[in-house]
């Protein structure tokens, strides 16, 4: 999730083939990061169990509200969260790492076996 996850406006940005950026799950808008983690409604049941665990993390650790978040925000603190809390150890933090290390690895894996299901042609966006 660190920028070199290839979603499908990544390989149409860099492949010479022409390839449609839209999410191959949910077919509703450009399967950027965001769209990914916090938007696709083809993976909101493995999404939104674990969004509801870190929004009380992150209301316990820091008095604020996740889903209440800029969407740029919400995505650096799924993926970075000690570069927006500064302020908390990483011993207070360790439970909001694992949640949000937790929900990257479930998204991939859900994305993973329904991409496997796509025939081949449709996998690459062609």
């Amino acid at each position: 999730m660190t920028g070199t996850y290839i979603l499908q406006s990544t390989r149409a940005a860099f492949n010479h083939v022409p390839i449609d950026p839209m999410c191959l799950l949910c077919k509703s808008e450009e399967e950027t990061l965001h769209h990914f983690l916090i938007k696709c409604p083809a993976m909101s049941d493995v999404r939104d169990p674990l969004i509801v665990l870190i929004n009380e993390c992150v209301y316990s650790l820091f008095a604020c509200d996740f889903s209440r978040l800029e969407p740029e925000l919400q995505l650096q603190v799924i993926i970075d969260h000690r570069s927006v809390f500064r302020t908390c150890s990483l011993n207070d933090t360790m439970e909001l790492e694992h949640l949000c290390r937790t929900l990257c690895y479930s998204l991939h894996c859900k994305r993973y076996k329904v991409m496997m299901t796509l025939p081949y042609r449709k996998r690459l966006g062609l």
